[in-house]
Protein backbone atom coordinates (compact mmCIF):
# COMPACT_ATOMS: atom_id res chain seq x y z
CA UNK A 1 0.00 0.00 0.00
CA UNK A 2 1.30 3.40 -0.99
CA UNK A 3 0.27 6.32 1.19
CA UNK A 4 0.33 8.89 -1.60
CA UNK A 5 -1.69 11.40 0.43
CA UNK A 6 0.85 11.48 3.28
CA UNK A 7 3.80 11.67 0.89
CA UNK A 8 2.34 14.48 -1.20
CA UNK A 9 1.27 16.43 1.88
CA UNK A 10 4.80 16.22 3.32
CA UNK A 11 6.61 16.97 0.04
CA UNK A 12 7.34 20.64 -0.59
CA UNK A 13 8.48 20.35 -4.22
CA UNK A 14 6.43 20.69 -7.39
CA UNK A 15 4.03 17.85 -8.21
CA UNK A 16 2.55 17.10 -11.63
CA UNK A 17 -0.74 15.19 -11.58
CA UNK A 18 -2.14 13.79 -14.82
CA UNK A 19 -5.42 11.95 -14.36
CA UNK A 20 -8.22 10.59 -16.48
CA UNK A 21 -11.63 11.84 -15.39
CA UNK A 22 -13.17 8.45 -16.33
CA UNK A 23 -10.52 6.31 -14.61
CA UNK A 24 -12.22 3.19 -13.24
CA UNK A 25 -9.14 1.88 -11.43
CA UNK A 26 -8.13 5.02 -9.51
CA UNK A 27 -11.05 7.45 -9.24
CA UNK A 28 -10.46 11.00 -10.44
CA UNK A 29 -11.40 12.23 -6.96
CA UNK A 30 -8.12 10.71 -5.70
CA UNK A 31 -6.16 12.94 -8.08
CA UNK A 32 -8.16 15.95 -6.96
CA UNK A 33 -7.43 15.09 -3.32
CA UNK A 34 -3.69 14.88 -4.02
CA UNK A 35 -3.90 18.23 -5.80
CA UNK A 36 -5.48 19.77 -2.69
CA UNK A 37 -2.88 18.23 -0.37
CA UNK A 38 0.18 19.27 -2.36
CA UNK A 39 2.03 22.45 -1.54
CA UNK A 40 2.73 23.18 -5.20
CA UNK A 41 0.87 21.11 -7.75
CA UNK A 42 -0.40 21.19 -11.29
CA UNK A 43 -3.37 18.97 -12.15
CA UNK A 44 -4.09 18.14 -15.79
CA UNK A 45 -7.37 16.21 -16.14
CA UNK A 46 -8.14 14.36 -19.36
CA UNK A 47 -11.40 12.92 -20.66
CA UNK A 48 -9.97 9.40 -20.53
CA UNK A 49 -9.76 6.26 -18.45
CA UNK A 50 -6.78 4.70 -16.71
CA UNK A 51 -4.61 3.70 -19.66
CA UNK A 52 -5.83 5.78 -22.57
CA UNK A 53 -4.54 9.30 -22.11
CA UNK A 54 -4.60 11.15 -25.43
CA UNK A 55 -0.84 11.58 -25.84
CA UNK A 56 -1.22 13.18 -29.26
CA UNK A 57 -2.87 16.27 -27.72
CA UNK A 58 -1.15 18.90 -25.60
CA UNK A 59 0.04 16.22 -23.15
CA UNK A 60 3.77 16.40 -23.91
CA UNK A 61 3.86 20.20 -24.04
CA UNK A 62 2.18 20.32 -20.62
CA UNK A 63 4.72 17.87 -19.19
CA UNK A 64 7.60 19.81 -20.74
CA UNK A 65 6.24 23.15 -19.50
CA UNK A 66 5.89 21.75 -15.98
CA UNK A 67 9.46 20.43 -16.04
CA UNK A 68 10.78 23.81 -17.20
CA UNK A 69 8.87 25.67 -14.47
CA UNK A 70 10.21 23.18 -11.91
CA UNK A 71 13.78 23.77 -13.08
CA UNK A 72 14.23 20.20 -14.33
CA UNK A 73 14.61 21.24 -17.99
CA UNK A 74 16.07 24.38 -19.45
Amino acid sequence: RFDNAAFVAAYDGPVLLVHGTHDELIPYAHGQKLDQLATSSTLHPYESGHNDLPMETEYWSQVTDFMRRAGILR
